[in-house]
């Protein structure tokens, strides 16, 4: 699966029907957005001219409610029936009556032949006009706060929206109540107080025509109160949406409702002292409008049979270089020493071409490189031979002639011998790697040189499994880190016990150093790790040598790690793979 995904039909593929169905994405959204707004646009403005309409019907409602009061203002009978009360008999008080209804029949506008009309004055004296009763006490009415806004707001019509009227016919519905004190012309006295009733189902119809599904109308008051709604549930509840009037003379806007995009329209009643909105939810619209679910299977469709006619496509197009892939896959596994058949279309051969000319440099260049590099680890095998310090060969051979010169011939043989094998195992001996064994050998000889040119106050102990022996490592690992513990570990004489140990831990042989003598600081351990430590502080092939041989050969997991604490002595161990004296996996190791 891992291959197929790797594929260069597979990447082919997956990036077109990528750009397929992004493209696709990104014009059916662009689409969608453009004719989305250039919809709620139409639509909105369509609403607005409804919207203005209903704005026309209720100024309209307010002039034909003033042309009726300024007629019942300037009615004789009205007066006279109010200010004359207690003064007419009987004869003149019915002739009075019939000449109010006359006059309120001639100012009663067509549209407003369902209203109920109360006239009331301070004293108590009431006119309905229409066959009904009070609900509510002439006091009750007289003391309401319509009546005390009425009388505030002198020459003026005041509206208010209110639960139930005041007469039998409107006690269980709401109404819009006008109202408005009658004052006499001469004495600028009131005489009466006019309340004019709707019912709140002929306030209604102003508004039908905007109201659907998606529109709904509120009427709010100078409080900010919905006193009026399609919208039951939020009447009496406060308006929280305000439009946002982003030019002079705009009327509708775009905001935001409950997480949803709504149109608001929004008009001032001066008359009222209210405001009517209307809300538009074009998110219920736009899903009228656009079928989302068909669009996606219709898009799905048409993406579906692209994919199908670019793979077919496609896949005659790369089926020429899918053969090369895999003739040059067979290729790889035979160690890139076959060269393939020329054949396909001009740019496989092409190909083809190039890839047997890359081969055939390839097999040229690690002939080559390998040439290189076996006399190049013979060179550095040879440096690393020649870096025996000179001035330890001089004072080994002064310390022999001060033998020699005392007469102790026997010791001076013995430091001859060892100096000889010594010579002949790391001078003479061209090999890169040598048994564990022979390696403690020659340490041994190491050692004993130095224990008779310095005295055998500094022991050597040695700690080898018996398999270790058998075990190939590389040429001079042990004598740098013997020759610093004799030289530096013991300071002025003293005194002390180095030990070479070797075994096997998590299937790597581990070869440790370990001396008890004056340690190093930290400030010094951290200096031999950053190589800042050098010269006279590790004769020798050096310590860094060693490090550096063994991660070469066997890699980064592989190298020496050195613990230290001062008064308490020095560790130094050396990782590196178990590998048998004489193995193939030896030589594996020294290509690598």
């Amino acid at each position: 699966m891992k291959g197929a995904k790797n594929s260069l039909i597979f990447q082919i593929m997956v990036t077109v029907i990528i750009g397929i169905i992004s493209v696709t994405i990104l014009i059916s959204g662009l689409m969608i957005r453009i004719s989305t707004d250039i919809f709620i646009d139409t639509y909105g403005k369509s609403q607005e001219q409804v919207f203005e309409r209903m704005e026309q019907e209720c100024n309209t409602l307010h002039e034909n409610i003033s042309l009726f009061l300024n007629r019942i203002d300037t009615s004789w009978a009205f007066r006279r029936y109010f200010y004359h009360q207690k003064e007419m008999d009987d004869v003149l008080r019915f002739r009075t009556i019939y000449q109010m209804k006359q006059d309120l029949k001639k100012a009663l506008p067509s549209n407003l032949d369902e209203i109920s009309l109360l006239v009331l004055n301070q004293e108590g004296d009431s006119f309905l006009n229409q066959d009904e009763r009070l609900v509510r006490s002439e006091q009750e009415i007289l003391s309401s706060s319509i009546t005390k806004r009425a009388f505030e707001q002198k020459n003026t019509i005041v509206y208010e929206y209110i639960s139930h009227g005041f007469t039998s016919s409107t006690q269980h519905t709401n109404v819009l109540l006008a109202s408005k004190v009658l004052y006499d012309s001469i004495t600028k006295k009131p005489y009466a107080i006019v309340y004019i009733s709707i019912k709140e189902q002929d306030i209604l119809k102003f508004y039908r025509s905007f109201v659907s599904k998606y529109s709904h109308f509120y009427l709010v008051d100078q409080d900010n109160r919905i006193v009026l709604s399609d919208q039951n549930k939020e009447i009496n509840s406060m308006w929280t949406l305000k439009k946002k009037q982003e030019r002079e003379g705009d009327i509708r806007s775009l905001e935001e409702k409950e997480g949803k995009k709504v149109i608001v329209l929004g008009k001032e009643l001066p008359y009222y002292q209210w405001t009517l909105y209307g809300v538009i939810d074009t998110g219920q619209v736009l899903e009228k409008l656009y079928d989302i679910p068909s669009l996606t299977l219709i898009a799905i469709g048409i993406g579906g049979i692209i994919v199908c006619i670019v793979f077919s496509i496609i896949k005659q197009t790369t089926k020429p270089l899918s053969l090369l892939i895999q003739k040059m896959s067979v290729a790889r596994e035979s160690g890139f020493r076959q060269t393939l058949p020329i054949s396909g279309s001009k740019e496989v051969q092409q190909l083809t071409i190039t890839y047997n000319a890359m081969l055939e440099d390839i097999e040229r260049y690690i002939t080559q490189l390998l040439e290189v590099q076996n006399e190049k680890r013979k060179a550095e095998i040879h440096a690393l031979q020649m870096q025996i310090n000179p001035h330890y060969i001089y004072n080994t051979l002064t310390s022999i002639k001060w033998l020699i010169w005392q007469g102790d011939t026997k010791k001076s043989v013995q430091a001859l011998d060892a100096f000889i094998l010594l010579l002949r195992n790391t001078i003479g001996n061209e090999d890169e790697f040598i048994v564990l064994s022979k390696e403690i050998e020659n340490l041994q000889n190491y050692v004993l040189i130095n224990q008779i040119r310095y005295g055998n106050q500094i022991a050597v102990q040695y700690e080898i499994e018996n398999t270790c022996k058998h075990y190939d490592v590389p040429k001079l690992i042990l004598q740098p880190f013997v020759e610093n513990a004799f030289f530096h570990g013991y300071p002025s004489g003293q005194t002390g016990t180095i030990t070479i140990q070797a075994k096997v831990e998590n299937q790597m042989l581990v070869i440790k150093v370990i001396d008890d003598g004056v340690g190093m600081s930290k400030e010094t351990l951290k200096k031999v790790y950053t190589k800042e430590e050098k010269g006279e502080h590790f004769t020798g092939i050096g310590i860094h040598n060693v490090d550096d041989r063994l991660r070469l050969l066997y890699g980064e997991d592989c190298g020496i790690r050195i613990e230290s604490k001062e008064q308490e002595g020095t560790t130094i161990s050396l990782q590196m793979p178990v590998i048998y004296s004489g193995s193939e996996k030896k030589e594996l190791k020294r290509i690598r």
